[in-house]
């Protein structure tokens, strides 16, 4: 391919992504109302992204409180809304521990989404 080849196509690339850009940017900034609805309808209801949060935040959570956390592989994730913002999830956890024997600990976490400061609070504990 010829330089003026890869010119024009690096060319219409950096164009496309512009329109892409220009396109998806939203045309009015959103109210608070709007933001915190948008939130809401996200994080606290049993579809959207709400379940894999909670899943995923969990899991950074129980992570924290292991003595080799480089070594975990969490299996078993069963997240189940409860109400308004609020999640349960549960798992077990195989991670390595103080003596170096590789174990399988159950854990929970009881999780509830602040939409209105794009935050959450979790209880996280291994079962022992």
């Amino acid at each position: 391919m010829d330089q003026k080849t890869k010119d024009g196509l690096q060319g219409f690339a950096i164009f496309a992504v512009g329109i892409a850009i220009w396109t998806s940017w939203p045309s009015t900034p959103k109210t608070p109302e709007e933001f915190l609805s948008e939130r809401t309808k996200t994080y606290c209801t049993n579809s959207g992204l709400g379940r894999a949060q909670a899943e995923a935040s969990s899991e950074a959570a129980i992570t924290k409180k292991l003595k080799a956390p480089s070594t975990t592989e969490f299996g078993g994730d069963e997240a189940h809304y409860v109400k308004g913002c609020e999640w349960r999830v549960s798992g077990y956890v195989d991670a390595q521990n103080a003596f170096g024997a590789r174990i399988r600990m159950p854990w929970v976490s009881s999780l509830t989404f602040h939409p209105e400061h794009d935050t959450y609070t979790i209880s996280a504990n291994l079962v022992q």
